[in-house]
């Protein structure tokens, strides 16, 4: 259908598709950001990729935004858990004594 219909399309509405692509993208992720460690993956994912796209050859961004933003997201959460394991084991030793 695509290759049928696409020369159809007038030029000036590509930007238009290239928009609602982004659009219908951000639409699905922002109910999914519920977290610190989300947040973080999030913005570490743009940000990223942003600048990839601009200082990087090829596609490689997509792949090092993907890594990077795994490894902020899994960094971001163990740091959370490592500060609230000791209050809760703290108030188990108090609720013990």
């Amino acid at each position: 259908m695509g290759f049928l219909f696409g020369n159809a399309i007038p030029s000036r509405l590509n930007y238009v598709f290239d928009f609602a692509f982004v659009a219908a993208f951000l639409g699905m992720l922002v109910p999914m950001v519920k977290d610190i460690p989300m947040v973080a993956t999030v913005a570490v994912s743009a940000v990223v990729s942003v600048c990839g796209s601009l200082y990087l050859p090829g596609k490689w961004y997509i792949i090092i935004a993907g890594i990077g933003a795994s490894f902020a997201g899994y960094t971001v959460s163990i740091g959370i858990n490592s500060f609230k394991r000791p209050m809760t084991e703290h108030k188990e030793m108090v609720e013990n004594e």
